[in-house]
């Protein structure tokens, strides 16, 4: 009776608990709605709405790039035809690449957003509940398309929220390649959210940073709740986003006498003209993983030949802490404790996500021991004497001179370098390029795999340690990370690492595609299509049915990446694919996507890629499938 009594006293206080945590849960959302209700009419009428923009405006000695074209026309042009130009602009029809012709989208939860155009701009309409309204404009179902970013890959709209000049994104994104809308959560390599999500304030706070020029955020301006009050010299990277404020240029360029604009001082920059470390902080002020210096103050835009960290904090990865955090617990690897800094960098602290490239430049000697910067390669005007179509260039900003191993011959002596003596490989092939060993394909962002701008040697040590892919096994994935080791032991005298069995019998490509996070998946379905690694690998043979199981993958952007990949395949040309619909159907179509592999013309005995001797998939392949990595991974390009 006593122990009944006791149990029965413990269970109490939890129900207590429980209920008492509820009731502050209840409280406080009502306070919220009762303090947003009121201060907001039931509707906003839609001469209003359309005016709650982002103030634009030049200010602060800013001009705006029309005042450069007259004199610099040539470089104008140029930046005109650039993506910086346009990675925020107004939502004028002819600049929308979406459909808004009457289109309805529906997600798996019977959500629809209907897509229309009405009085000269597009509209959309959402037919459900909006969780992220609290203290915007709940009772409004429609609302105008007034910004959008991007316009190389996908295209992203955003519409004013109903409160000061705060912006909501539009749940459904354009996907420019493909023509076709999808839910904004499906393009961005995240856990998969089944409801649509209109993220209120996303721009004002985050995007706006690196999407437009001199922008000031204004956060909570004019009542409770999340407002914003946000101005900006200009949308987009325009001219004095990397060359600085030009109205006092502007001024004393065109003054009939000295005596006007005595008192001006001219700053604007020529990253040029500037040091390396200062040139490429123009372009790190964005191109970085960072944050406000002063936690007090706010945010503001990175000025052109200022040194960076006096405003800015260039995040890295603890590993300092890392290790503290390891030894207080007493684990004896990284799993669980990497977690905060797995959605930016790898476990050495070189970045794993697109768009920070400045950040992994900080990781190579070739900048920091050397005087490598941005502009070493890229440029940001296409020359008179680049032949190239303008979007080619624009593709992404490389110096005609700086195209594939032509980038490192300023300071190193390609023709020695070159050799099959240093290459191991023959002259000409893929693995005899500078750029596929020094800066192999191991950063995400925008659904595909790019470049490193972390220079370096490939090492089977990395793989075992970082969990990073090595520069070997990316082209030769069909090879074991034994058979790496001891190749770059043989070659460079590089000690073989304490390798697992697996490590020792199954290929790399295996245990990417298989095994590791979804970060890591999406590189090794990347890699199944990169022509240099299909070839190294015999890849026409053994890689269907990876990229099939693939096409069913937690994460919708993995799963984009498998079906495009898959499509370069005999066989798989026209296949039918839908990376975002529901689960049974991406079952059937992982189902029929390897029933298309052509087993009979596929040699037996490829073991490494688990293939038996009967040219059927080995048991092994099941067992790996099993141990995937299935802890959440939110990579934030």
């Amino acid at each position: 009776m006593p122990h009944s009594n006791d149990n029965g006293t413990a269970m109490s206080a939890r129900t207590k608990s429980m209920i008492g945590l509820m009731v502050v849960l209840f409280v406080a959302m009502v306070i919220i709605r009762l303090n947003d209700g009121p201060e907001r009419p039931p509707d906003v009428p839609d001469e209003e709405l359309v005016q709650m923009l982002p103030a634009v405006e030049p200010r602060e000695g800013y001009a705006g790039s029309d005042s450069c074209q007259d004199c610099h026309e040539h470089q104008h042009e140029t930046w005109h035809h650039s993506w910086h130009r346009t990675m925020t602009q107004e939502a004028k029809l002819e600049n929308l690449l979406g459909d808004f012709d009457d289109v309805t989208i529906s997600n798996r939860l019977g959500q629809t957003v209907e897509l229309f155009k009405r009085d000269g701009r597009a509209w959309f309409r959402m037919n459900y509940e909006p969780r992220l309204f609290i203290g915007h404009n709940p009772p409004r179902r429609e609302f105008p398309i007034e910004l959008m970013t991007g316009s190389h890959h996908m295209q992203i709209y955003w519409f004013p929220a109903g409160r000061a000049r705060t912006l909501g994104m539009m749940p459904v994104v354009w996907l420019k390649e493909d023509q076709r809308w999808v839910p904004r959560q499906s393009v961005f390599l995240i856990p998969s959210g089944e409801e649509f999500a209109s993220e209120v304030g996303r721009w004002n706070e985050t995007c706006l940073k690196c999407h437009t020029t001199n922008p000031e955020i204004h956060k909570e301006v004019g009542g409770r709740g999340k407002a914003f009050d946000t101005h900006v010299s200009e949308l987009g990277i325009s001219c004095e986003a990397c060359h600085g404020p030009g109205a006092a240029h502007v001024a004393i360029h065109g003054a009939r006498n000295t005596n006007e604009v005595s008192q001006l001082v001219d700053r604007i920059v020529n990253p040029d003209n500037l040091s390396h470390e200062l040139s490429s902080q123009v372009c790190g002020g964005c191109h970085s993983v960072n944050s406000v210096k002063d936690r007090k103050t706010e945010w503001r835009e990175h000025k052109p030949g200022a040194v960076i960290t006096e405003t800015r904090h260039l995040d890295s990865l603890d590993r300092e802490e890392l290790q503290k955090q390891m030894k207080e617990f007493g684990a004896t690897t990284y799993d669980g404790y990497y977690s905060q800094y797995d959605n930016s960098f790898w476990l050495d602290g070189k970045v794993r996500i697109s768009g920070r490239e400045y950040s992994g430049m900080l990781e190579t000697i070739c900048h920091t021991k050397g005087t490598m910067s941005c502009v070493t390669c890229h440029s940001l005007h296409q020359s008179k004497s680049d032949n190239r179509p303008v979007k080619e260039w624009a593709n992404d900003q490389l110096h005609p001179s700086r195209q594939g191993d032509q980038s490192c011959a300023g300071c190193h002596d390609v023709g020695r370098y070159a050799s099959v003596s240093h290459t191991h490989h023959s002259k000409g092939s893929s693995g005899s390029s500078c750029l596929n060993c020094h800066m192999p394909h191991t950063t995400y962002g925008l659904l595909k795999a790019i470049r490193s701008h972390s220079i370096s040697s490939p090492s089977a040590m990395e793989t075992v340690d970082v969990r990073r892919p090595n520069a070997c096994n990316l082209c030769h994935l069909d090879k074991t990370l034994d058979w790496t080791a001891r190749h770059l032991d043989s070659w460079f005298g590089q000690p073989i690492p304490n390798l697992t069995e697996e490590h020792k019998t199954v290929a790399e490509g295996v245990l990417m595609a298989l095994k590791q996070d979804a970060g890591i998946r999406a590189l090794a379905a990347w890699h199944m299509s990169w022509e240099a690694a299909v070839a190294a690998s015999d890849g026409d043979r053994w890689m269907q049915p990876y990229l099939s199981v693939l096409l069913k993958d937690p994460y919708p952007a993995v799963r984009y990446i498998a079906g495009k990949s898959l499509r370069r395949f005999k066989n798989y040309e026209g296949f039918e694919f839908d990376f975002v619909a529901d689960r049974d159907r991406l079952r059937k179509f992982s189902i029929q996507a390897h029933a298309l592999w052509p087993q009979t013309e596929t040699a037996s005995g490829m073991s490494a890629v688990l293939i038996d001797e009967t040219g059927k998939l080995d048991e092994i392949f099941q067992k790996l499938f099993a141990e995937r990595d299935d802890r959440d991974v939110a990579l934030l390009e």
